[in-house]
């Protein structure tokens, strides 16, 4: 079994959220706003999170990947 690895506490996850109005205190933030506000809701940087950053992208100017 030489191409087995063995198990590791460090994944990377990546989770979808569609942002509504129960989520977003304003109808209308900029990325970086709310990237800031998860960021806070979440505690990112707060030893005791287990969220490390995160990362919000518009479908609106990302275009889908090739493959």
């Amino acid at each position: 079994m030489a191409g087995e690895r063995k198990p590791s506490k460090e994944y990377r996850a990546r989770i979808f959220v569609k942002l509504t109005d129960d989520l977003l205190p304003q109808p209308a933030l900029s990325r970086a706003e709310v990237e800031a506000h998860l960021a806070e809701a979440l505690k990112v940087g707060d030893p005791d999170s287990p969220v490390l950053s995160v990362a919000v992208d518009d479908p609106r100017t990302t275009r889908p990947k090739r493959y």
